[in-house]
C-alpha cells in the first residue's frame, strides 16, 4: 500500500474524532484537501481518483468500502510522484502531531500495520492478499 493511502487511512479517526484538538483536526484535513488536489492535477479531473479520495473519508466506518477504496488509489503508485510522496510525509508529521496512535488495520484476508518512528512509516503486511 501506498504511504499516502497509508497516512489518509491513519488520517480518518483524527479527522472523525470527537475529542481533540480543532487545530489538529484542520491541519491534518487541509493536508487531505491537498492530497485531492494533487491527485486530481496529475491524474486530472475526468478520472474518479479524486472522488476515490473522497469516497475513502466518507467511509470512515465501513472497513469493506475502506479496503476497496484504498486498493484502487494503490493501484495508481502515487508514492511514485514527487510531489504526493512529500505530501505523505508531511501528513505523517502532522498525524504525529495530533497525538494520533498508529494502528492495526485489520482488512479482508490481511492484516496491515503501521509503525512510526523518527524516520518515516514502515507498513507490514501479514498474511495473504488473495
Amino acid at each position: 500500500m501506498d504511504g499516502i493511502v497509508t497516512m489518509l487511512l491513519q488520517a480518518l479517526p483524527v479527522l472523525g474524532a470527537a475529542g481533540g484538538s480543532e487545530l489538529s483536526k484542520r491541519a491534518v484535513g487541509e493536508l487531505w484537501d491537498r492530497a485531492k488536489q494533487l491527485v486530481q492535477r496529475r491524474f486530472g479531473a475526468a478520472h474518479p481518483a479524486p472522488q476515490w479520495i473522497d469516497q475513502l473519508r466518507s467511509a470512515a466506518d465501513d472497513p469493506a468500502e475502506r479496503e476497496t477504496v484504498s486498493a484502487k488509489l494503490s493501484q495508481l503508485d502515487l508514492d511514485s510522484y514527487p510531489e504526493i510522496s512529500m505530501l505523505a510525509r508531511e501528513l505523517a508529521a502532522a498525524l504525529d502531531r495530533a497525538g494520533a496512535k498508529p494502528g492495526v488495520l485489520i482488512q479482508a484476508s490481511k492484516i496491515s500495520g503501521v509503525v512510526g518512528t523518527n524516520l518515516g512509516h514502515v507498513t507490514m503486511n501479514i498474511g495473504d492478499k488473495d
